[in-house]
């Protein structure tokens, strides 16, 4: 899921890790998790970038899983699996606050409805500003 706008305080209070919103992903790995692989993943860690936050995962197969940040530092996903010993063949942004990618093909796109507009921008209007 790509969300693409001319509207740049939305798009700054959309995506900035300061507010917290969660995005969904799933994942497909190179090789099966590891018994621990979930928990380290959602304890939140140390990859070499600084710490990340605490997130929710769970596992959908012994290679997949869904992943629920409210961070997003650049390839964070990636590079926690790789500190965990395995590597991402597949990676999926799947929801974004309400919005939900659902069964758009992949390579397609659809414009927001004024709904989800007006949604997301009565959620961001109650966050505070950044300093």
């Amino acid at each position: 899921m790509l969300l693409l706008s001319d509207d740049g305080e939305l798009t700054q209070r959309l995506m900035h890790p300061d507010f917290h919103h969660p995005k969904h992903y799933e994942v497909e790995l190179a090789r099966p998790m590891d018994a621990d692989f979930v928990t380290v993943m959602a304890a939140g860690m140390d990859y070499g970038e600084g710490q990340v936050r605490q997130c929710q995962v769970r596992a959908l197969s012994p290679t997949r899983f869904e992943i629920v940040l409210t961070q997003g530092k650049k390839r964070q996903i990636r590079r926690m699996c790789r500190h965990l010993g395995n590597r991402v063949v597949d990676l999926c942004r799947t929801r974004l606050m309400h919005l939900i990618l659902a069964d758009l093909p992949e390579g397609k796109y659809r414009p927001l409805t004024n709904a989800e507009i007006s949604e997301l921008k009565a959620s961001l209007a109650q966050l505070p500003e950044l300093k």
